[in-house]
Order: C-alpha cells, then sequence, then structure tokens
C-alpha cells in the first residue's frame, strides 16, 4: 500500500531544567513506540533517521495559525523563542538542548521551575510524514494504527497547552511511556532475544557440523589406518611376488579401497598358485631340475609367471615392449 503524507503534531514536557539559568533547556522530542493517543506508532530507525531535521530549528511561540503558514511561512522574528541544539537519540526517542534566546521567555521558564510547575509550559511537535495503516497487537486484539515510515520536515514550539489540534496529540513526561508503550518495549524486547536465540543457534548449528565433519575426518582416518593394517596382513599371507605386492599398496594408496586391495589380491594369488602347479607338473613329466641345461630345460616358476603376466598384459591392449616390461616387473 502507497504511504500517506500527513501533517501530525506529537507534545512533550520540559523534563531538565538544571541548565535554566544558562538559558538552556533539554526537551524529548519525541518517544519511540506508540503515542499517547494509541493511533500512531513512531519506529525506532524512523526516529534515529529523523534526528538531523531537529538540528538548528528555530522554536517560536505557538503553532502558526493555518492562514499564517501561507501567509509568512518564515515566521515572525517577534516570535522567535529559541533554538536546538544537539539533537540526539537517547532514552529511546530524539532528545535535544532549546537555546533560549528570548530574556522574557528566560525569565518565566526560571520562575515556573522555582515553584515546580515547568511542565505547564509545553512543546508541540508539527511534521510532516509518511505513514501507512497497519496491524497492532495490543491486550491480545488486533487494531489498525498510523504506521509512521518516514519524517519530511519537522518544528517544534513552545505552546501553552500541549498538542492543541492537530492529527495525532500525545503528551509525554519524563516518567515514562503509558501502557501501549511499555507493550511495545516488552513487545521489542522479545524480538531481540529472538534474534540473539536465533544467532546463538546459527553459531551452534554451525559448530555442530564443524564437529561433526571433524569426528567424519578422524573415522575416516581410523579405518585407514585398520585398513592398512589388514592390507599389508594379507599380503605377507599371500607370498605374492615383491613388485605385485608394491603395486597393489600403490593402487590402495590412491583409493584407499580395502575391498579392492584384496580382490587384486586374491586375483594375483591365483595366478602365482596356477603358476605353481604349472611348474610342478612340468618338473614331474620332465624329471629335470627347474633351470635351462645345455638348451633343453624345464620352465621356472619365474619363467611362467613372466609368460603369465605378458599374456595378460597383451591381452589389456598394451603393446609387447609394455608387457614385456610389466611382466618382468610382477615375476622378480
Amino acid at each position: 500500500m502507497q504511504d500517506e503524507k500527513q501533517v501530525v503534531f506529537e507534545s512533550v514536557r520540559i523534563t531538565e531544567a538544571d541548565r535554566i539559568d544558562k538559558g538552556i533547556i533539554t526537551i524529548d522530542v519525541i518517544k519511540a513506540g506508540m503515542n499517547k493517543s494509541g493511533d500512531t506508532y513512531y519506529p525506532e530507525e524512523v526516529l534515529k533517521a529523523a534526528v538531523p531535521l531537529f538540528e538548528g530549528q528555530k522554536m517560536y511561540y505557538d503553532h502558526p495559525a493555518e492562514s499564517e503558514r501561507y501567509e509568512r511561512p518564515e515566521r515572525s522574528i517577534r516570535d522567535w523563542a529559541a533554538v536546538l541544539q544537539n539533537a540526539r537519540y537517547e532514552n529511546d526517542g530524539i532528545v535535544a538542548d532549546a537555546v533560549v534566546v528570548d530574556k522574557d521567555l528566560q525569565e518565566k521558564l526560571r520562575r515556573l521551575n522555582e515553584v515546580d510547575m515547568l511542565e505547564k509550559l509545553g512543546v508541540s511537535i508539527r511534521a510532516e510524514v509518511y505513514m501507512h495503516p497497519a496491524e497492532f497487537e495490543s491486550d491480545g486484539a488486533y487494531e489498525t494504527v498510523a504506521f509512521v515510515d518516514k519524517f519530511e520536515q519537522a518544528t517544534a514550539d513552545f505552546v501553552t497547552e500541549p498538542g492543541a489540534g492537530g492529527v495525532v496529540r500525545k503528551y509525554e513526561s519524563d516518567k515514562g511511556n503509558n501502557k501501549k508503550t511499555d507493550e511495545d518495549k516488552k513487545k521489542m524486547e522479545l524480538e531481540k532475544q529472538v534474534a540473539e536465540l536465533s544467532t546463538k543457534l546459527e553459531a551452534a548449528t554451525k559448530r555442530t557440523d564443524e564437529l561433526e565433519q571433524h569426528l567424519a575426518e578422524e573415522r575416516s582416518a581410523v579405518v585407514y589406518e585398520r585398513n592398512r593394517s589388514v592390507l599389508k596382513e594379507a599380503l605377507q599371507e599371500s607370498e605374492l611376488p615383491e613388485a605385485a605386492q608394491k603395486i597393489i599398496t600403490e593402487s590402495f594408496e590412491k583409493t584407499k579401497d580395502i575391498e579392492a586391495a584384496k580382490a587384486q589380491i586374491q586375483e594375483l594369488s591365483d595366478v602365482v598358485e596356477s603358476v605353481k602347479k604349472e611348474v610342478s607338473e612340468a618338473q614331474k613329466e620332465e624329471g629335470a631340475p627347474t633351470k635351462r641345461d645345455n638348451g633343453r630345460s624345464t620352465p621356472t616358476e619365474q619363467d611362467v609367471l613372466f609368460e603369465t603376466f605378458k599374456e595378460r598384459k597383451l591381452a589389456q591392449g598394451a603393446t609387447v615392449e609394455e608387457a614385456e616390461r610389466y611382466a618382468r616387473h610382477m615375476s622378480q
């Protein structure tokens, strides 16, 4: 929904008079939260953004009449009473120091302070703001209020009856806000606590993920060391040639796959066992030594292993040179 621009009036009391002798009074310009009448809500971030609008603003006696806003928008010097300085955001609202330039007003303020009637002199805020209607919860029920989005212009004037007229009227003292404002603060505090809990939950979740990852890495390291031990034992029992054991070990270090390593051991062990059987049968038939003898020989295990590995490598598509080099390495 598009924001609507309106003129609003909010009223406050003069809350500090410790510098009246120097012609300076402190004013709580406007408080964050729900206003006194309960129909307009001023968010904290909107008021913080509006602070510069009040810095250096001239304060006059009374708000101008409707006709004066057109005939003399710059106001009359006779009505000039003070200047706002040191505008800032503190204590849940905009605060400023009013430097009184009119001696009659300064004397009046001093006298009001002496008789403890300073609050009888009001300060009324006139501002042009953008707002939109919004649902607001109060005492378990929802009601539509004006939600202020932005201040465009703002002035503050001294008045005898704070907040007379205007779209929105509010009278705030230094004792705090009304019930609605207290509820606003509780709601804001709860929202702050939820945000803090969400941040802590996010941090805890991140920490849990890090611990789980660390645990997984530790488990992986334990499994790796265990499998290494299993592989070493299996190779020792296999009685495979040293070169074959080296190839299987290097393959395991790359893949960390113990099952594949076991399969390699079994496959090569079957080859070696088959070769041994073949050599043994050949020796029985020849009744001869296991070495070449005058050009006629019974093949040794190394000879048969060489031919076996050579054939296996050729079947895998290797060249004769590659197959023989592989076979020599494996049969050593």
